[in-house]
Parts: structure tokens; C-alpha cells; sequence
């Protein structure tokens, strides 16, 4: 559970690089969510359509308490509506994925630590 809160329990997230950084999205899905334990629903990495200076959170339809809980876990990165246009390889499906993070140049260079309270 994240920070007492349950309202992220379940949602998929796609994490897709951005960044000129190979391998970074493939990491921060690894490494770092999964000290969230089952909160999240991490699905495979892609790569972005795009490069990112600065990172960002999209959410879909009704997701966006989970995306403002996550985009705060992230450092407070921007959260924008996820749509068909989403920087994506291969695009999205917003029936398929609640969240995607749009790892930029920032995060991709320094993936944030966890901080302890958030962490059950």
C-alpha cells in the first residue's frame, strides 16, 4: 500500500523511456516500483516516441488520484490526460494501462529514492 492510501492498488502502469538513456524505463520498472509492493500493476517497458527533458505523468479516464499519488512519489512531476496522441511506441490503450510515466532526461539520470514513510 502506498502511504495509507489504497487508491493505487491494481493500476497498471507503463513506464516509456524518453530519455537518450538506453535501458532507463526497463530499471525504474525493476528497481524502484516494486519497493511499492503490490500497489502498482507494473506492465512491460517501452520506449518513447519522443525525447523528454522533464518526466511526466499521464493518466487515463478516472485515474487521476492515482496519478497525482504517483506523480507526488515521483518528485511532483506533471500529470497530463492520457490520449491517443500519448508519446508511446506502438501508442496506447487507455482501457489497458491507467497510468503511464513518460520518463524524461530528469528522472532517468537520478530515479528518486523511496521514501521510507510511503513504503508498508
Amino acid at each position: 500500500m502506498v502511504d495509507g492510501n489504497d487508491t493505487a492498488i491494481g493500476v497498471r502502469v507503463l513506464v516509456a523511456n524518453a530519455s537518450t538513456i538506453d535501458g532507463a524505463a526497463t530499471r525504474l520498472t525493476a528497481q524502484w516500483f516494486p519497493r511499492f509492493g503490490a500497489s502498482y500493476r507494473m506492465l512491460d517497458a517501452q520506449n518513447g516516441t519522443t525525447r523528454l527533458d522533464t518526466s511526466i505523468v499521464l493518466a487515463a479516464p478516472g485515474k487521476d488520484d492515482a496519478a497525482a499519488i504517483l506523480a507526488d512519489l515521483l518528485g511532483g512531476v506533471e500529470v497530463r490526460v492520457l490520449d491517443a496522441d500519448a508519446p508511446v511506441e506502438g501508442g496506447v490503450d487507455a482501457s489497458e494501462i491507467d497510468l503511464v510515466v513518460v520518463l524524461g532526461q530528469d528522472l532517468a539520470q537520478a530515479v528518486p529514492e523511496v521514501p521510507a514513510a510511503t513504503v508498508v
